[in-house]
């Protein structure tokens, strides 16, 4: 069987799901990997500064550099910096709930995604 894209209602479903159990995170990593187009590498990359203004609002897009790209290190990297994509409304309001959901402010230099393990590194897909 091979794979096939999600449907609006079944998107729709699992962002219903996932907010409905307060699983603010996930449903934000949906919705912004859906509706912006970054890879999951990318999204677990970020940090709080880049994603969150100096006044604390969502940023309106969001670059990610070289090292974090697919093909983006090793031998045979692509000649590209970084990759630079605008967040939608619906991806910025997904990322202002997850903000609610922490009951903390961020700090910048802070990963947007950390391990269950604690520490400030990024969370892997793994």
């Amino acid at each position: 069987m091979s794979a096939r894209h999600f449907n609006p209602v079944e998107l729709l479903a699992i962002e219903s799901h996932l907010v409905a159990w307060h699983r603010f995170r996930d449903a934000m990593l949906v919705k912004a990997g859906v509706s912006v187009g970054f890879r999951i590498t990318e999204i677990l990359s970020w940090t709080v500064g880049q994603v969150l203004t100096m006044e604390g609002e969502v940023a309106r897009e969001v670059t990610v550099t070289r090292a974090l790209l697919k093909g983006g290190s090793g031998k045979k990297k692509r000649s590209i910096k970084s990759r630079r994509v605008v967040l939608n409304e619906k991806a910025r309001a997904a990322i202002r709930d997850y903000i609610a959901s922490l009951g903390y402010v961020p700090i910048p230099g802070e990963y947007f995604f950390k391990p269950r393990e604690g520490g400030n590194r990024p969370l892997h897909r793994s």
